[in-house]
């Protein structure tokens, strides 16, 4: 071969490289291009949407209620804690709950019989007390007299003026009793 043909063979090979850079570089460019349309090409053909139409009203001048609303829970302004004097079982229940009290209102019955019973006890151990106070009271009366004569010992008039306290001092007693299961009888009544 001549290097003339060779010569031409090698700038037909220079510009064939040359060709296939450029045509590549044109693909490139062309699929860079397409691939933004493919994208994002939409949304630049497509326009943006129109804002939406808006209704105008003159202001309204008016007086309004605040108010919101929450959960919660009711609780009593006042509160008391009840707590029996006496012990015994409940007979009677004079209200329901969430009623309404006032002060001095019957609120709960405690058996009272019991207490009665108690009571009666007291009052007979009284007239037992008072019995012995009487008789007493006459053997003392007796025997200041006989003692006056000279007929009865001094021991024995001591002793009839000690049993007097004795059964006077009882008869304290017993009636302290009486007052006592009165007072409990009394606290029956819850109020």
């Amino acid at each position: 071969m001549s290097d003339d043909h060779a010569s031409q063979c090698g700038a037909r090979l220079k510009i064939s490289r040359r060709a296939a850079q450029l045509a590549g570089g044109v693909l490139l460019l062309a699929m860079g291009l397409c691939g933004d349309r493919l994208i994002g090409g939409a949304d630049a053909q497509n326009p943006a949407p129109l804002p939406p139409p808006v209704t105008v009203s003159a202001p309204l001048q008016r007086d309004i209620v605040e108010w919101d609303e929450f959960t919660g829970q009711f609780a009593a302004v006042d509160y008391i804690e009840l707590r029996a004097r006496v012990s015994g079982y409940l007979t009677e229940i004079h209200f329901q709950d969430g009623d309404l009290v006032k002060k001095g209102d019957l609120l709960f019955v405690i058996d009272p019989r019991p207490f009665e019973i108690a009571r009666d006890s007291a009052l007979a151990q009284v007239a037992v007390a008072q019995a012995k106070v009487d008789l007493a009271t006459a053997q003392l009366q007796r025997t200041t007299e006989l003692r006056r004569n000279d007929y009865a010992p001094a021991s024995t008039f001591d002793e009839r003026r000690a049993d007097l306290r004795n059964a006077n001092a009882a008869l304290d007693s017993a009636r302290a009793a009486v007052r006592s299961a009165e007072l409990d009888l009394e606290f029956t009544h819850i109020t």
